[in-house]
């Protein structure tokens, strides 16, 4: 029988005890237990917060049934509930569990989206929590039913407006094809839109939507559309934007993204917006029979796909293909790095290469891309991707030498040329062989990677761990005011600092550096690339420079600030908290 999950008072109080004996470890023989109670624990979903913790949630079935639970952590790594985590949705569930959805809004809250089988039938329905920081349950004990019917709606998405509002998004499988459902509501969970719900459907249906936010409070979402009744078949890429109304923005159906085909089930493509009001879409397809390739797309704000028709393929190596690609992008430059796996006709050995694609739809890093890890026994797999400054940091997981099972995890940074950063690179993250599996990971505004994956190190039904990985390569706590990066520049350089103070309320200083005098852009954007303020917009003489940011009139959360010349681009990140 399934676990109850405990209402809003209980959790509080369970809360108001939080374990201090653990903090992220510095040793990637270590890692940080989160949940090792028996049974599995699986399919982790993580999110930052704006003082650089997180929340983590995850599938747990020490009661028989998967029950979703949730902790938040600090920005130490000290858990701040209690040990193993909350219960936020103990309904039953069906034997097997789909994807789920999980996000931090605008005030620190924690905003999931589930599925359960409360309802009966054998069908799953939708549904949405808020979770504050002290374990509150905004929403209440039973959460917000986004659905009520008899079909089965897996994977739900979700996505924080500019606004302050959420998008939920899933797919109902009704007895006529597949249709996609939207709906929003304010933090209180009043609904904004009237009806409430709103369907998008095609001829023979559409399925596995991704949604991000966009300017003016609106949403993007992508999703595939099927062109003939046979499960089996084609499957084209679509996107649709839409306002704070709902109303559609693009072309009606949607704008074609990829009609070449070759999109198989489990390989749905993603998307991240372009800071611009448009998206980019990445994906990997066998339009090629039996060959596997990688694609991305830029989307304008007004629907315009800017590339190369059905995608630019990320790498021309004929004799390699690619699959299973993670982009990271640049907001203001509308240039994406792209990471992903790569292998032979015959899907034995696995490598790991990149590509830079610029805002003209070009490989500046070759038709080949660059090879991080070549392909071998090593076999790397979960590529995940996220940015830093102009280059990114990659995680993945890699097969112990030797093991069949046994996987450890290792990260690298690269800048914007395609080189690596580290010493030693890459990295160990985890140097633990043992069977592990989804790896799922988000940045905060320090510039720190945490990364969250389900272990069998000790227990073979799988515990979950996390780890984090700092701007500089290290493991463990992290001062950014004491990073390398603040110290003086040689003053032949380029070059933007860490803001300091970082997190800030509500006045921090930004220094940069330039080695003659240019023409310069200082630039804040909000996470989904929208400016809020200009610093700097014009020329300026060689030398160290200083200034004040005043954020007193901006939410609380992660900001950008990015810092352009004719020669020179470079971003950082930094937490406004108030």
């Amino acid at each position: 029988m399934a676990r109850l999950c405990m209402c809003a008072a209980i959790c509080l109080a369970l809360a108001l005890a939080p374990l201090t004996f653990a903090a992220w470890p510095n040793d990637p023989a270590q890692n940080l237990v989160i949940c090792n109670c028996l049974g599995q624990q699986i399919a982790p979903k993580l999110a930052t917060t704006s003082s650089g913790g997180c929340y983590i949630g995850w599938y747990d079935n020490d009661s028989g049934n998967f029950d979703v639970y949730l902790q938040r952590l600090n920005e130490h790594g000290v858990p701040q509930w209690q040990e193993n985590g909350v219960c936020v949705d103990g309904n039953p569930q069906l034997a097997q569990i789909t994807d789920w959805d999980l996000a931090v809004d605008h005030s620190d809250h924690c905003v999931v989206a589930v599925n359960d089988a409360r309802g009966g039938g054998g069908n799953l329905n939708v549904y949405g929590y808020r979770i504050g920081p002290g374990c509150s349950f905004d929403w209440g004990g039973g959460g917000l039913a986004m659905s009520d019917n008899d079909d089965r709606e897996p994977d739900p998405r979700l996505a924080v407006t500019t606004g302050g509002n959420v998008v939920f998004v899933w797919e109902q499988e009704t007895a006529t094809g597949s249709v996609v459902n939207l709906r929003k509501v304010n933090p209180d969970g009043g609904n904004c839109w009237f009806p409430y719900t709103l369907t998008l459907s095609s001829d023979h249906g559409i399925s596995a939507p991704r949604v991000v936010a966009c300017e003016d409070d609106g949403v993007i979402v992508q999703y595939l559309k099927a062109q003939s009744s046979d499960p089996q078949g084609e499957r084209y890429i679509y996107v649709q934007k839409f306002n704070s109304q709902a109303v559609s923005l693009w072309p009606n159906g949607g704008v074609a993204v990829c009609t070449a085909g070759g999109i198989e089930s489990g390989a749905e493509p993603e998307i991240i917006a372009d800071g611009r009001g448009g998206i980019y879409c990445y994906w990997h397809d066998a339009r090629i029979p039996d060959s596997y390739h990688a694609y991305v797309q830029h989307i304008d704000s007004s629907g315009t796909p800017l590339w190369t028709e059905n995608g630019v393929r990320l790498s021309l190596t004929e004799t390699q293909l690619q699959m299973k690609p993670a982009l990271v992008a640049f907001p203001g430059t509308g240039e994406v790095m792209a990471f992903y796996e790569t292998t032979d006709a015959n899907h034995t050995p696995h490598g790991l290469a990149g590509q830079l694609i610029s805002a003209a739809g070009d490989r500046p890093w070759g038709y080949h891309g660059v090879t991080f890890v070549p392909m071998g026994e090593l076999s790397p797999c979960n590529i995940l991707a996220f940015p830093l400054n102009d280059g990114a940091i990659v995680v993945y997981r890699e097969f112990a030498p030797g093991s069949t099972t046994g996987t450890v995890i290792k990260a690298f940074r690269v800048d914007h040329d395609g080189t690596m950063v580290w010493p030693n690179s890459p990295t160990d993250v985890c140097a633990v062989p043992s069977e592990k599996s989804c790896m799922s990971g988000s940045m905060n505004g320090l510039g720190q990677v945490i990364v969250a994956w389900t272990d069998m190190r000790v227990d073979a039904s799988g515990d979950l761990y996390l780890q984090n990985i700092n701007p500089d390569g290290t493991l463990g706590d992290y001062t950014p005011e004491a990073a390398d990066d603040r110290m003086a520049s040689r003053s032949d350089e380029f070059a933007l600092k860490t803001n300091y103070p970082n997190p800030f309320n509500a006045v921090t200083r930004i220094a940069f550096a330039l080695p003659r005098s240019v023409p310069v852009e200082l630039v804040v954007y909000n996470l989904i690339g929208q400016e809020v303020a200009r610093l700097v917009d014009g020329p300026m003489a060689a030398g160290e420079h200083e200034l004040l940011f005043d954020g007193a009139g901006l939410a609380s959360g992660t900001y950008v600030y990015r810092l352009t010349t004719n020669d020179f681009t470079a971003q950082r990140t930094m937490i406004l908290t108030k």
